[in-house]
């Protein structure tokens, strides 16, 4: 299960996940369970800025190190 705080916006395409409740920011939690893959990967990185992993860790690490290889391109 991977938890993901997301703005209202980027809700719309996840009409497939537990979604939630609204939080105090008008964001969204998410929750979803797929099998834990680079589509997975993919998919959270997708939202950009506008996601955040909350769980589990591992996944928030992954996707940390993965942006700042991104970013890297960049500076």
């Amino acid at each position: 299960m991977t938890g993901q705080k997301i703005c209202q916006s980027c809700a719309m395409p996840l009409t497939e996940a537990s979604l939630f409740g609204t939080n105090a920011d008008g964001s969204f939690t998410v929750r979803f369970s797929y099998p834990e893959d680079e589509w997975v990967y993919g998919f959270i990185l997708s939202f950009g800025m506008y996601a955040k992993v909350i769980t589990p860790p591992h996944i928030r690490e992954i996707i940390r190190e993965r942006l700042k290889k991104t970013l890297a391109f960049y500076e």
